[in-house]
């Protein structure tokens, strides 16, 4: 597979993981979209140290410090929105515009490489 293949594949699962998350706040109760949230995540991840690999960098390190602040920003996106859904169920919702800038800055980092 080429590297737009990888790129497509990259962007298809960030979408992917919005939409669980998005569902995941406004339905706080129910288990299976938090199950596909954590997978798609995972997943999320493996395709990102793929296109790493595809783009040339190698991935014992060293990083450039855009990979860094990439991987904070998808860090507190893995994490806080399943805690924040579970604390506060009834205000995850309002939480939504706060994952939707992260992820637009996470996607601005990998595509200007500044």
């Amino acid at each position: 597979m080429g590297y737009y293949d990888y790129k497509f594949i990259h962007i298809g699962l960030v979408v992917i993981y919005m939409y669980s998350v998005m569902n995941s706040s406004f339905r706080p109760t129910r288990i299976i979209p938090k199950i596909f949230l954590g997978f798609t995540s995972l997943i999320l991840l493996i395709s990102g140290f793929l296109l790493l690999n595809r783009f040339g960098i190698s991935l014992t390190g060293p990083y450039p410090i855009w990979i860094w602040v990439k991987f904070g920003i998808w860090f507190l996106l893995a994490m806080v929105p399943p805690i924040l859904i579970k604390v506060f169920p009834k205000r995850s919702v309002h939480f939504n515009t706060v994952y939707l800038a992260l992820a637009l800055g996470a996607s601005y980092l990998g595509i200007f490489k500044p």
